[in-house]
């Protein structure tokens, strides 16, 4: 990934923002990979009523491809949030 961290910085509540986020399979082998969401889609809300939603959710990388992720947050009140969103490879 091109960042372990993103920062959307002020967002006006009830309105998205979006990073992107680079991925790059470096590696001799496809990757495969995908956003872990706690729920069956790939929005995710936690208990504060923030979203993030990460597109695409999913995706097969071949050796030396990259591939751009939007990560869109839309916050629900206004305050600092810090959130970690997981992904796996396999």
């Amino acid at each position: 990934m091109s960042s372990e961290v993103v920062d959307f910085g002020k967002v006006m509540v009830g309105t998205l923002s979006i990073a992107k986020i680079r991925m790059e399979n470096i590696r001799e082998v496809p990757c495969e990979w995908s956003y872990v969401a706690k729920h069956a889609t790939s929005t995710l809300a936690n208990k504060d009523g923030e979203r993030f939603q990460v597109n695409p959710s999913f995706g097969l990388l071949q050796p030396g491809q990259k591939c751009v992720i939007d990560v869109i947050f839309t916050p629900s009140q206004e305050k600092l949030i810090n959130h970690k969103l997981e992904f796996k490879n396999y």
